[in-house]
C-alpha cells in the first residue's frame, strides 16, 4: 500500500512539474494540409503585414520584379504575419505577396506577384512554393492574355522563379524574411 501511496505521489509531482515547466507564450503553428489559392486569399494584400520596402536597382535579379528600375519601390507584405517553423520552413499556408510602386507610393503598371507555401511535394524543386502573377487593378491571380490560363503555377515563367529564389534555398526560398 505504501508502495503505491509512493507511486502515486511521484506521478502527480511529475505531473505538476511538467505543467510549470511548460511554456504557454510559445504558440503552436497548425498548418493546412495543403492550400489550392484562389483570389479570395489575395484579398486586401495591401492591408496585410508589411514586411520590407526596397527600392533601386538589385542585381541578381536583373529584369524580374523591376529591379533594372532605380525609381521602382519594391513593398512585399505577408498574410497573417506567419513565421518560421523550428525548421527555418515556412508553414503551409504562407503567403507573401509583392508590389511595386512609386516614390510617392502610388502604384507602377508592373503587376504583383507572389507566392504561396504548398504542401510538401508540391514544388520540390523551390521548397513547395507557387508562384503566381496578380492583376495590378483587381488583386486577382492573373490571366493570360491569348488562354485566359491563370498566371500561377510551379514552373511559372518557365521556371525562372525557381531559379531565381533558389538563391535563397537556405531561407525556404523567400529573400525578404
Amino acid at each position: 500500500m505504501k508502495r503505491l501511496l509512493l507511486f502515486a505521489l511521484s506521478v502527480y509531482a511529475l505531473a505538476i512539474v511538467q505543467v510549470s515547466c511548460r511554456n504557454d507564450d510559445e504558440e503552436e503553428i497548425v498548418e493546412p494540409a495543403d492550400l489550392n489559392a484562389t483570389n479570395q486569399d489575395f484579398l486586401n494584400f495591401a492591408n496585410w503585414t508589411l514586411v520590407t520596402k526596397t527600392n533601386g536597382s538589385t542585381s541578381g535579379l536583373g529584369a524580374a520584379h523591376s529591379a533594372n528600375d532605380p525609381t521602382a519601390f519594391r513593398w512585399i507584405y505577408i498574410k497573417d504575419n506567419k513565421t518560421r517553423k523550428a525548421d527555418g520552413t515556412f508553414p503551409v499556408g504562407t503567403i507573401l505577396v509583392k508590389e511595386f510602386r512609386n516614390a510617392d507610393g502610388t502604384l507602377k503598371t508592373t503587376n504583383p506577384v507572389a507566392m504561396v507555401k504548398r504542401a510538401k511535394g508540391f514544388n520540390a524543386q523551390a521548397g513547395d512554393w507557387e508562384w503566381f502573377t496578380l492583376d495590378r487593378t483587381t488583386g486577382n491571380i492573373g490571366k493570360n492574355a491569348s488562354t485566359g490560363a491563370e498566371l500561377r503555377g510551379a514552373n511559372l515563367g518557365n521556371g525562372s522563379c525557381n531559379n531565381c529564389h533558389n538563391g535563397a534555398k537556405d531561407k525556404d526560398f523567400v529573400f525578404s524574411r
